[in-house]
């Protein structure tokens, strides 16, 4: 067996030496069909092409060249189509557009209804007083200030006071609605449903103001104790 390689694509094929004479013999290159002059030690010159007939000692050349280059055939890359591209562009789109809304619908719902302290507000001079009140002896009266940072004005805004031990677990929780006050009076004689519907939610808090509140704890636990005020809820009041 001899060796012979095509000039044009460089495919190399293995043929019978007594099928190529000492001359030389054109041969046709099966995977890329161009037409070249074979013999004993490979040359790089490329010939024309010939019109002449193939004798059978050609073709049965040929076939063998057929046979070699089938084996090393590769097939040919699928063509993606352009309706699927299109597709597949307008889906990642779409998915793209839902991401983004979704974002910035939940940023701009976090900027109007946030449940911390700060901003929009800031709470000032927290302070806890123990009253006698007829009703229920001891009772512990937590109060402090609460500004607006913004530049617009809330209502209803509900906050929670939290009591803690000493070890930091919390023994227990009450709320009220920021402007409501009450007396040292009214604390020491009320009793718990009283105080409750003196409570008006519909206080309005102004750009820059700053309002009072109270929280009360009827019957507070007779040891150490911390407490941690935070807004538990309020409204945006809309401009007319």
């Amino acid at each position: 067996l001899m060796i012979i390689e095509c000039p044009n694509c460089h495919t190399k094929f293995k043929v019978k030496d007594e099928l190529i004479p000492p001359e030389g013999r054109k041969v046709k290159c099966s995977k890329c069909g161009n037409v070249f002059l074979a013999k004993k030690q490979i040359e790089e010159e490329v010939f024309d092409l010939s019109d002449k007939v193939p004798t059978e000692p050609e073709k049965k050349l040929e076939k063998e060249l057929e046979k070699v280059a089938e084996r090393y055939k590769r097939p040919a890359p699928k063509k993606i189509k352009k309706k699927e591209d299109k597709t597949n562009r307008a889906l990642y789109l779409i998915t793209l557009l839902m991401l983004i809304f979704a974002i910035s619908f939940s940023g701009i719902y976090l900027y109007f209804k946030t449940k911390h302290t700060s901003p929009p507000f800031t709470f000032m001079d927290l302070k806890g007083n123990f009253y006698e009140n007829k009703n229920y002896g001891t009772i512990l009266v937590v109060e402090g200030k609460v500004k607006n940072n913004w530049n617009m004005s809330f209502t209803k805004i509900k906050i929670k006071v939290d009591l803690y031990d000493n070890r930091g677990e919390k023994i227990g929780s009450t709320t009220t609605y920021l402007g409501n006050i009450f007396s040292k009076e009214e604390l020491l004689n009320l009793n718990e449903k009283q105080l409750q519907a003196l409570i008006y939610e519909q206080v309005v808090l102004k750009p820059g103001a700053t309002l009072p509140f109270m929280a009360i704890f009827f019957h507070p636990p007779k040891i150490s104790y911390s407490f941690q005020a935070t807004i538990l809820d309020y409204q945006v009041l809309k401009r007319k």
